[in-house]
């Protein structure tokens, strides 16, 4: 599953919680996803909580964020894994 795709269920299963992340989620479906969206996503999410009093809604959006922490992580360990493979390759060509 790509990054937009995670990002699409998971506003998804918060729709009871925010029902305007429909918007953002008709957002990424229209526009490429960058790490700076994202950024704003947590932002975000992170003033909403100052709104909401109901537990499970808190608890909802704080796996929220968990969740972007942890999608950005992935892909900065996916790029860093990407740039050794082509080291490697670069090393192993001119070794030739």
């Amino acid at each position: 599953m790509s990054k937009k795709e995670y990002l699409i269920a998971f506003l998804d299963t918060l729709n009871d919680v925010r029902p305007e992340g429909q918007n953002i989620k008709h957002l990424i479906v229209q526009n490429e996803l960058t790490d700076d969206i994202i950024d704003e996503l947590v932002s975000i999410s992170q003033q909403a909580l100052n709104g909401v009093k109901d537990e499970t809604k808190t608890a909802k959006i704080y796996q929220w964020l968990n969740f972007l922490e942890k999608l950005k992580h992935q892909e900065e360990e996916e790029k860093k894994q990407e740039a050794h493979d082509l080291d490697a390759m670069l090393t192993s060509i001119h070794d030739l």
